[in-house]
């Protein structure tokens, strides 16, 4: 015993069609104890609500190794801060030759250009550090706290200065 379509009628979006037990001749089945206006109805062309997600997978097996990178260069320090890591005189180094800053206008935001070219978070403090030697390099900062390297900042120019080392400045970063 199998379906056989009786009637299909279109609505918008929804076909529906009308089925009733029919034998293989296409007679009525009179076992099927259906009353003579009994019908099943399929609806074709509807759909239901989305199932559930199913459960996460494994992870797959891990992928190739990449390629190796270029081999960088060393970047040789253009600040560093003595006696220590974290404070100390500002040193900044001018074609190989280190020397100082003076502290004239100097302040938390050009030493927290300084901290940052060492990998510090920021400068909590500058003072007058104890006097260095050689050149005096950088007088009259105005750093912005947005430059990534002191000689970004605006000075009086490499090189020129109204200072003696007793005026070095000292900062400390965190």
């Amino acid at each position: 015993m199998g379906f056989k379509a009786c009637q299909e009628t279109e609505v918008p979006k929804v076909t529906v069609v009308f089925l009733a037990l029919k034998d293989q001749r296409g007679e009525r089945d009179p076992s099927d104890n259906l009353g003579s206006k009994e019908l099943l109805v399929q609806l074709v062309g509807v759909n239901g609500l989305p199932g559930f997600n199913g459960t996460e997978g494994r992870p797959g097996p891990p992928g190739p190794k990449g390629d190796t990178g270029d081999k960088g260069t060393p970047t040789e320090l253009a600040v560093r801060l003595v006696p220590g890591k974290a404070r100390g005189r500002v040193e900044v180094n001018v074609e190989g030759v280190w020397g100082t800053v003076c502290d004239d206008s100097f302040d938390t935001v050009d030493g927290k250009v300084i901290c940052k070219m060492l990998g510090y978070q920021t400068a909590v403090s500058t003072y007058v550090a104890s006097p260095g030697s050689g050149k005096i390099w950088l007088d009259e900062l105005g750093c912005l706290g947005i430059e990534s390297d002191i000689f970004n900042c605006r000075h009086s120019g490499v090189g020129i200065h109204n200072c003696n080392h007793n005026e070095d400045a000292g900062v400390q970063c965190v």
